[in-house]
């Protein structure tokens, strides 16, 4: 709590409760003991810029006065201790700028996998948990039944059908270094034709979601991508009388030189042991090749 205590100032007959007094030459008058200037005058002791005055002690920038000690830019005022810039102020111990959290979660466990999740916290310890490519506010990395779908190193688990082939590259869809993604390339050479590569999952016949991110460079001739789900009756996706049983293709897609999101829900039918899922191109003209890049994949 605060107090201001005012002064007094004697002057001619009797006191006064005065910030100066009016006296031009006298002890109490205009510059002098008392007067501006004076002890109790304006710049006094206790006039403008004096104890209690504007500026003083109490006053603008005096020790309770703004920029005085609980003013502004005081201890207590805007760039004091508490003020903004201060110790908890904007900038400070506490405020923006200070220590930033190195992950979600407890920072001390670390974030070996190196996915912006702590490790007391990560759900999956080898994959990003931030993964949600289909937008189902699920990590991929919980539901997905698909080997290696992140494509961080290598293309294992993926194999590349007739007339396609299958590489690895450093492009990734989230600008991650230390991923890249599957390059897809049809070469045939033929107007309309569709290859691509796949894996195979063993799923029964119900109700699914395959996603993808996919990436067609430019400069190159027309060409489009598309996800392509075919359903078997071995657990192999074998094709052969009596066991390819139908198939479920996306969309088509070809925006280029950006990566884009392929989310398609399909239902695999009856007498489903197995779903085989293709990443595929197609060449729109007589282009001897045409590239498409996938990654985050995701089937679920």
């Amino acid at each position: 709590m605060r107090y201001i205590f005012g002064f007094v100032c004697v002057c001619g007959l009797g006191m006064m409760p005065l910030v100066g007094c009016s006296d031009p030459e006298g002890g109490g008058g205009t510059g002098g003991e008392g007067g501006s200037g004076g002890i109790a005058g304006m710049g006094g002791e206790g006039g403008s810029g004096g104890i209690a005055g504007a500026g003083g002690q109490g006053g603008t920038g005096g020790i309770a006065g703004t920029g005085g000690q609980g003013g502004t830019g005081g201890i207590a005022g805007m760039g004091g201790q508490g003020g903004t810039g201060g110790i908890a102020g904007t900038g400070g111990q506490g405020g923006t700028g200070g220590v930033a959290e190195l992950c979600i979660g407890d920072d001390a466990t670390g974030d070996t996998d190196g996915d912006g999740v702590c490790d007391d916290l990560d759900l999956c310890p080898a994959a990003n948990d931030l993964i949600d490519v289909d937008g189902n506010d699920v990590a991929d990395c919980v539901e997905n039944v698909l080997l290696n779908p992140g494509l961080n190193s290598d293309v294992s688990n993926w194999e590349a059908g007739g007339q396609a082939t299958l590489e690895w590259d450093t492009e990734d869809a989230d600008a991650d270094p230390g991923s890249g993604s599957a390059a897809v390339t049809n070469i045939t050479g033929l107007l309309g034709f569709v290859r691509g590569a796949g894996q195979c999952v063993e799923l029964g016949e119900g109700d699914y979601v395959a996603a993808a991110r996919y990436f067609i460079p430019a400069g190159q001739g027309p060409g489009r991508s598309e996800l392509n789900m075919t359903f078997h009756g071995n657990t192999s996706c074998i094709g052969g009388a009596g066991n390819f049983l139908g198939n479920a293709s996306s969309p088509f897609k070809m925006e280029i030189g950006v990566w884009d999101t392929f989310v398609h829900p399909f239902t695999a039918v009856s007498g489903t042991q197995s779903v085989k899922f293709l990443m595929q191109a197609q060449v729109m003209d007589t282009s001897p090749a045409f590239t498409v890049q996938y990654d985050n994949l995701l089937l679920h």
